[in-house]
């Protein structure tokens, strides 16, 4: 069984990603070289499986991902849109770190580089909506998980049958998480340049 988190960015992929680890799953967040394979080749199902879930992935074919790894949880992470809006206004306010990857990812997931209030909004309730839709006659395999929730943990291990750790759920919005952040982007720019940037 794998684990797809399939929320859009700013809805706490992040902090998801780190509580799945401390489950004891082998998470990966954004991994570049699968989502390239599925947007450039038309990839779902991996030659690389060193993994147990993924986060912040597969926003756009999940349908595909379900059909390739039958079995799986799929995690919607949401929260208030108009908190969302301002996130991802804040977030595309400033310069790219690694400008031909983040262009690439922005358009991927958005269909544009800089922010629209429009074309944003009207993804985020299509996202919503047609997840919704895809899981409607299947609630066992789908977990909606909104941030700012009191307690996630409970929802979320009770989704995956696993006992409740004896600690806090992870915020990757504080400062530590920065720090965190930053070395996964390191890392993940060190994968985008090991295939060519493709």
């Amino acid at each position: 069984m794998k684990v797809f988190n399939i929320g859009l960015p700013k809805t706490g992929t992040s902090s998801l990603n780190e509580a799945l680890i401390i489950l004891g799953y082998r998470s990966l967040h954004n991994p570049l070289d699968l989502r390239m394979a599925s947007y450039r080749q038309g990839v779902y199902r991996y030659a690389r499986d060193d993994w147990d879930a993924i986060t912040n992935f597969g926003e756009h074919f999940y349908p595909q991902l379900d059909q390739n790894y039958p079995g799986s949880k799929f995690i919607l992470t949401v929260r208030d849109r108009d908190a969302w809006l301002k996130s991802t206004e804040k977030w595309y306010s400033q310069p790219p770190m690694y400008p031909p990857r983040d262009n690439q990812s922005r358009l991927e997931t958005f269909g544009c580089i800089t922010f629209s209030y429009e074309r944003f909004a009207y993804l985020y309730e299509h996202h919503t909506e047609g997840v919704k839709r895809y899981f409607e006659h299947r609630p066992d395999d789908l977990l909606i998980s909104e941030v700012g929730q009191d307690e996630p943990w409970l929802d979320i291990c009770q989704f995956l049958d696993k006992p409740v750790p004896n600690q806090p759920y992870p915020h990757s919005n504080n400062r530590a998480g920065k720090f965190h952040r930053a070395a996964r982007l390191r890392r993940q720019l060190a994968t985008w340049v090991r295939y060519g940037g493709r």
